[in-house]
């Protein structure tokens, strides 16, 4: 995703990125199998969308929004996209610039399948305001997966350093400590100097993860304790 050459020809803007979560810790042994009812149906589907497949002779067939779905994306487009792609997107402003067309492609899809499920060919009718409404949620998600993947990757991995202050929290049960000792509680690969963990600390005080209060030590000396937010999600306990 550094890569200049690749992010100015705006080959890695249309990428979907996604970071599944991982399972892993929470697995079963004895998960319960699929039922046959829904392998049924899904291979069933699939197969129908399969056989609905059509070239049109090698010919484009375009597929046009309704009227109101039409004037919502316009809407959407004016009012919110435009606006994120200097804002939550500033980190990857070139995936911005496509999110629109990600949104009309993944609405297309939805219609395609749609249309195949109920017999009837997609040029006979519009893509519709439900549609369209679905695809902006589903789109909102490979969004936010864009934002966290050129995020991780920025040039000086400040997301990744933060986001393995918050697993040492939760692995330590950390709720509060000075801004020293915690450094040394948290040493890692990723904080080769009090420097680099101080930064991805900061990083998290600037969410509202955890917050700084200056207090006096016993030598008179001025240092930082730093509380973390029991409302965060990762407090210990």
């Amino acid at each position: 995703m550094n890569d200049t050459a690749f992010r100015s020809s705006g080959l890695i803007a249309r990428f979907i990125p996604c970071f599944a979560k991982s399972d892993v810790g929470k697995r079963r042994y004895d998960t319960a199998s699929i039922s046959k009812k829904v392998r049924e149906q899904y291979h069933d589907f699939i197969h129908q969308l399969l056989r609905g497949k059509k070239n049109w002779n090698g010919e484009e067939t375009l597929l046009h929004l309704s009227r109101h779905a039409s004037e919502e994306y316009i809407s959407y487009y004016n009012n919110y996209i435009e606006k994120e792609i200097k804002k939550s997107m500033c980190c990857c402003q070139d995936c911005g610039g496509k999110f629109h067309g990600l949104i009309l492609r993944i609405a297309c899809i939805l219609y395609c399948a749609d249309c195949c499920s109920r017999g009837i060919e997609p040029s006979e009718e519009s893509v519709n305001h439900d549609t369209l409404l679905r695809a902006f949620n589903i789109a909102h998600y490979y969004r936010y997966q864009a934002i966290y993947g050129f995020s991780v990757n920025a040039p000086d991995g400040n997301i990744v350093k933060s986001e393995k202050i918050v697993q040492i929290f939760k692995t330590k049960n950390i709720r509060q400590g000075l801004k020293s000792d915690l450094y040394h509680s948290c040493r890692y690969k990723l904080f080769p100097t009090a420097k680099d963990f101080y930064s991805a600390l900061d990083t998290l005080a600037e969410y509202g993860y955890v917050a700084y209060e200056s207090v006096t030590a016993a030598n008179n000396k001025k240092m930082q304790m730093v509380y973390v937010n029991p409302h965060s999600g990762f407090c210990g306990g």
